[in-house]
């Protein structure tokens, strides 16, 4: 015959990067910080961490809990656990915690950023929400009220007691408060978000990119490895590391790092941080990638280099 009729799957960059993790591993699936970042690329709306203010403005309104939690821990009791079991505790503590808010007043007060307007790009995000504090003297509960639950008579939500919305005494009306809505949060206080900044960058620079956000991978010799990042960035198989604050970079973890990478079949190495990292940690960077025969790319911030 003249005519042939061949069915052609071309696979989906989503589909080429688990088909390549999974065949340098015996085992490999999102982690916990993976799943949660992969909930959010869902939502869509994180590009808007390519706004430095925005991530300021993120880092004012989170919730302290886990590091600040295993530091109190570990002064409390100085014999204690293992950094697992410490990192455990924070974290099952850190969840009882109740989110942060901030006045306008207080965003104000952040340095080196207009956290007012930042506040306000989070709520159009869909990121964070406005609403009124409610200061109990009865119960002495400071509680956060969403604008859309706020009520002609203020009631305190611990106690129910009649109580008046906290007042800005310079203009002597309820003052506006923000705070990040739940998964954000926790999102920001579990390193997460530079996850989804990387994603954010690297798209920006090349369209052509699928990074799956976290994934716990089981090795050949049964080694489980949490690997922040893995995935297709113009043509070249990526795999790295991403952290909240660039100075999180030490030399025997940027060893070990740039290992997993090569062992994965990456042809670069990530770093990425939520701002600019230091020029020695990069030399040192590029000395384990050269000797893995790999390229170092570069995320701090919303900027892309690479090495």
């Amino acid at each position: 015959t003249n005519r042939y009729r061949l069915d052609v799957r071309v696979p989906s960059l989503r589909d080429a990067a688990w088909e390549l993790i999974r065949s340098r591993c015996s085992r490999a699936e999102l982690s916990d910080k993976g799943r949660m970042a992969q909930r959010l690329l869902e939502l869509d709306g994180y590009e808007v961490l390519l706004n430095r203010e925005v991530r300021l403005a993120i880092e004012v309104l989170r919730t302290p809990r886990s590091k600040q939690l295993i530091q109190l821990i570990e002064r409390m009791f100085p014999d204690g656990q293992s950094a697992e079991g410490l990192g455990d505790l924070a974290l099952h503590l850190g969840e009882t915690q109740q989110r942060r808010f901030r006045s306008v007043e207080q965003l104000r007060s952040a340095p080196e950023i207009d956290s007012v307007e930042s506040a306000e790009l989070l709520c159009q995000q869909g990121w964070a929400e406005r609403g009124l504090c409610i200061r109990c003297g009865r119960c002495s509960v400071r509680s956060f009220v969403a604008l859309d639950q706020t009520q002609p008579d203020a009631t305190c939500p611990a106690c129910r007691a009649a109580q008046p919305y906290e007042v800005d005494p310079k203009i002597g009306a309820p003052q506006i408060q923000y705070r990040l809505h739940g998964l954000i949060d926790r999102a920001a206080d579990q390193g997460v978000l530079p996850h989804l900044l990387a994603i954010a960058a690297l798209r920006n620079e090349q369209a052509l990119t699928f990074l799956i956000p976290g994934a716990d991978v089981w090795l050949t010799n049964d080694t489980q490895r949490e690997v922040d990042l893995f995935g297709i960035f113009d043509g070249m198989v990526v795999a790295g590391e991403a952290k909240t604050s660039p100075k999180g970079f030490e030399e025997s973890d940027i060893e070990a790092d740039v290992g997993l990478s090569s062992t994965l079949g990456a042809d670069a190495h990530l770093m990425v941080a939520t701002e600019s990292i230091a020029e020695g940690t990069v030399k040192q960077a590029r000395r384990f990638t050269s000797a893995a025969n790999l390229s170092l790319i570069l995320v701090q911030g919303e900027n892309v280099k690479i090495i």
